[in-house]
């Protein structure tokens, strides 16, 4: 039936068009040990690789949705006790974790599309596949990656709400429904809800394409 149902909503809109751009993330969130106690932590910034596509369908100029898919790196910076290194424990160790996902949002759209300027509200899915993590100890990086690791959950899902300004920039609040760690895995942390704030710069593809096509320096020595 939901398939039906954005099919015909699909079906129902004006001609879709795409819109691209990159994201500067910064994430934070409640993070809580084994005894439910609340970590310490430091904001995270990151702004690579952070790539979104989306499709954006209009049923008239003030209201629509848009879908697409999304890579993002999402991660936290905590401060943790209790860490075993070489036979011995540490406390307070900085301990960096994050994941490289694919995503795919769902969002509905109000406003005057006409100037690039609305409200959005949605959720999405994310896959997480590639896992890092950093320990910091004694001025030692002990470093570790992982493919479709388990020490994250596969699937994350999120809501999302945002404003879309004139002239291409984009504000974005997320907020994941779940955990992002699996506590499984990683015992030490039993809480780990990231939310985050991005911005980013969005336009239509082909106007993108455009002004980097006129952006491109001349091949002189081909002209002479």
């Amino acid at each position: 039936m939901a398939f039906l149902a954005l099919t015909f909503i699909i079906l129902s809109a004006q001609k879709p068009y795409q819109v691209s751009g990159g994201e500067l993330i910064f994430s934070s969130g409640t993070f809580e040990n084994a005894l439910s106690q609340k970590i310490s932590s430091n904001v995270r910034f990151t702004l690579f690789p952070h790539i979104g596509h989306y499709w954006h369908y209009d049923f008239s100029n003030n209201l629509g949705f848009f879908s697409g898919f999304t890579m993002r790196n999402i991660g936290m910076i905590t401060f943790e006790d209790n860490y075993l290194y070489d036979g011995r424990s540490y406390d307070d160790i900085k301990t960096k974790r994050r994941s490289l996902s694919l995503g795919v949002p769902l969002a509905f759209k109000l406003g005057s599309f006409s100037e690039h300027y609305f409200l959005y509200l949605g959720g999405q899915y994310e896959w997480m596949f590639h896992y890092k993590e950093k320990h910091f100890v004694d001025s030692k990086k002990i470093k570790s990656t992982e493919w479709f690791s388990n020490k994250v959950k596969t699937f994350v899902p999120s809501v999302f709400a945002g404003i879309q300004f004139p002239k291409g920039i984009n504000l974005r609040f997320t907020h994941m429904a779940g955990d992002f760690l699996n506590r499984d895995e990683i015992p030490l942390i039993s809480r780990s809800g990231i939310y985050y704030i991005s911005i980013s710069f969005q336009m239509k593809t082909k106007e993108l394409r455009k002004r980097m096509n006129e952006e491109e320096p001349k091949n002189y020595a081909l002209n002479n």
